[in-house]
């Protein structure tokens, strides 16, 4: 049985293209690679569930925080349609930034009580 912990992307293997590991993944020295560390936690299953450690939590709550996550359903619209709009119907006290990828629109909110 092949190592689970080795990948080949797009092509199966050979000796001219022998697999490469997960964590080489993590190599890249380009300057748009943001060079993160990994780091291994200790969690539980209950009933086949992983129980998320509350540290966790408590650190994806605080970084999420002055966030809004938006998904448009059935059609992925044009980001500077979103733009536009939500600028002319939102009514904010302070500037907000919007980013997006594939699938998600990320709204950051500079006030609390936007």
């Amino acid at each position: 049985m092949p190592d689970p912990s080795l990948v080949q992307v797009g092509q199966a293997s050979s000796s001219a293209n022998p697999p490469f590991s997960w964590s080489s993944l993590f190599h890249d020295k380009s300057p748009t690679f943001v060079n993160e560390q990994l780091e291994f936690v200790e969690s539980t299953s209950v009933d086949d569930v992983i129980e998320v450690p509350r540290f966790v939590l408590e650190e994806g709550i605080e970084q999420w925080s002055e966030f809004l996550v938006g998904y448009f359903v059935e059609k992925r619209m044009p980001f500077p349609l979103v733009k536009r709009t939500l600028k002319r119907i939102w009514k904010t006290k302070a500037n907000y930034e919007i980013s997006t990828d594939k699938n998600l629109f990320y709204f950051k909110f500079s006030d609390d009580e936007d």
